[in-house]
């Protein structure tokens, strides 16, 4: 049986990636954080914890997310060669 991914596992697996590829986070309430490094956001035993270059930060539970997407432009994404 396939194991079902969680948020969670998608998120650290993100964060993890080299080389990092930033990306979206979008929120049921139609707000949207961009991670830009893999040090600006942290996974918590409650939720997410972004912070942005400008110093704003957010924080939110994983149930609050509705979908991740990467910030690359199409034509930069893994597998165009």
């Amino acid at each position: 049986m396939k194991k079902k991914r969680t948020l969670r596992g998608e998120l650290a697996d993100l964060q993890a990636k080299w080389p990092f590829e930033p990306f979206r986070i979008k929120l049921v309430n139609g707000d949207f954080h961009d991670v830009g490094h893999p040090l600006s956001m942290a996974i918590l035993s409650v939720g997410v914890f972004i912070a942005s270059q400008d110093g704003h930060w957010a924080i939110f539970t994983i149930n609050r997310i509705s979908a991740i997407e990467s910030l690359l432009p199409f034509e930069n994404l893994p597998g165009d060669e």
